[in-house]
Order: C-alpha cells, then structure tokens, then sequence
C-alpha cells in the first residue's frame, strides 16, 4: 500500500510540473485516468489489509463516475463544435451586409 500512495503522489506532482511548464488548464492526456483503469486495478490484500468487496465497489463506483463525465464531455465537445459552426455561418452570412454597409 505504501507503493500505491508513493506512486500517486509521484503522478501527481508530476501532473503539477507539466501544468506549470505547459501552462495547460487540462490534464495532458497520458495523466487522465480512463474508467478501464480503475475497474483492472487490484490491491494486495494482507492479514489487516483492505475488505475485497468494498474496494472493488468503490472502484466501480468510480469507474462509472469516470465514463459518466467522458460521456457528458464528449456531448460538451460536440455541443461546442456546433455553436462555434452557427457562429461562422451566422458570421460568414453577415460578412457582405456589412461591407455593403461600409461602403
């Protein structure tokens, strides 16, 4: 468990070092986790370790918030192209007024 944690704080603080060299207000994409990830990671289990059914629900739960906020992303990202294509077309539309207008 120790590795696990030392690991993530390595990941983490690593993430901080591209934001702050990149200057990105995203995660680069190789730091994203993915919801495959979380439902494929297992954890050693000890004497005193960790209840194997709560960790793999926990796990589930946070893979199916991960893919829910993909989805609704992708629709973001989509929803975004459209407007910014109305905007030109409006754009491109009103573009001969105005020189007509100028002129």
């Amino acid at each position: 468990m120790p590795n696990f944690l030392r690991e993530l704080m390595l990941r983490r603080n690593s993430a901080r070092r591209l934001y702050a060299v990149v200057g990105a207000h995203q995660p680069p994409a190789q730091v994203r986790l993915r919801p495959w990830q979380v439902r494929q990671r297992r954890f050693a289990t000890t004497w005193r370790g960790l209840h194997p059914a709560q960790v793999a629900a926990f796990l589930d739960r946070v893979a199916n918030d991960l893919a829910s906020l993909y989805k609704e992303l992708a629709w973001v990202y989509e929803e975004n192209q459209r407007i910014k294509d109305a905007l030109r077309a409006w754009q491109s539309s009103q573009a001969p007024r105005m020189r007509d207008l100028a002129g």
